[in-house]
């Protein structure tokens, strides 16, 4: 990801956004197509971000748990858990 010379908190609060978006298993053409049920992964870590979003004050303890939130979300897509 580049930065190119944002802040920490500008950072944080971009990754608390891609946090908060859902992503899912399949796309919703490919779903219908297929015939296959669509599911979301990483839900817990998606609502544990709305959490964070919903009290956001750009703390340094709230920073660093939405950059390790992040992480084990994405992490938790690429083994494509639940």
């Amino acid at each position: 990801m580049q930065t190119y010379g944002r802040s920490t908190l500008e950072i944080a609060e971009d990754n608390l956004l891609e946090l908060v978006s859902p992503v899912f298993n399949i796309s919703r053409g490919d779903a219908q197509r297929l015939c296959i049920h669509r599911r979301e992964l990483g839900s817990d870590f998606r609502k544990a971000g709305q959490v964070l979003l919903d009290a956001w004050e750009g703390t340094r303890e709230q920073i660093e748990s939405v950059n390790k939130l992040l992480l084990a979300k994405r992490l938790c897509i690429l083994k494509n858990c639940n």
